[in-house]
């Protein structure tokens, strides 16, 4: 059968998202400072680390969190999530996404990446809520997972990024 093709964007995303997964579990939780908040245990997930990271060359911010899967759901054993990352933006709503972790998901980590953020500040904590739920329909709470990262980007690149290389896109998200 043949395979789409993957733009040289999606390989790399691709690479990142599982180099982050992997060094998040094999080198530990991710907290650069003492004062860092710390992995979180529910009965669902646990929380492997959370990382900001800025794309310079796309001036593009980016909140990360990685969980492992330790239950799963009842039924059909999947589990249908909505994540919410807190928006930076001043009285803004959160950003939203919806993810299905299915039964052959659970041995793997589950990489959290946030649609582009502006307006973070440097040295506070965001959060990543996931509510947990036992159907698509999003009516059968489970119970939530909260995470918070430390944004630790340098507030001067936050403020003034870098405008698009030339060549690149800006990715829609």
């Amino acid at each position: 059968m043949h395979q789409p093709s993957l733009s040289p964007a999606a390989i790399w995303t691709k690479a990142f998202c599982g180099l982050l997964g992997l060094a998040l579990i094999f080198c530990g939780p991710a907290r650069v400072r003492a004062d860092d908040p710390a992995p979180v245990d529910t009965e669902y997930f646990h929380s492997v680390g959370g990382v900001f990271t800025y794309d310079e060359r796309d001036g593009i911010a980016r909140n990360w969190v990685v969980l492992t899967p330790r239950k799963l759901g009842p039924g059909n054993g999947a589990l249908y999530l909505e994540i919410f990352y807190e928006n930076p933006q001043r009285g803004a709503a959160p950003l939203i996404e919806r993810r299905t972790v299915r039964p052959a998901d659970k041995r793997k980590p589950i990489v959290l990446r946030s649609p582009p953020l502006t307006g973070l500040r440097t040295g506070r904590n965001y959060t990543t809520t996931v509510k947990i739920y036992a159907d698509a329909a999003h009516t059968n709470s489970l119970g939530t997972h909260v995470q918070a990262t430390a944004n630790h980007i340098p507030q001067e690149l936050l403020d003034h990024p870098r405008p698009a290389a030339a060549g690149s896109r800006r990715p829609s998200q």
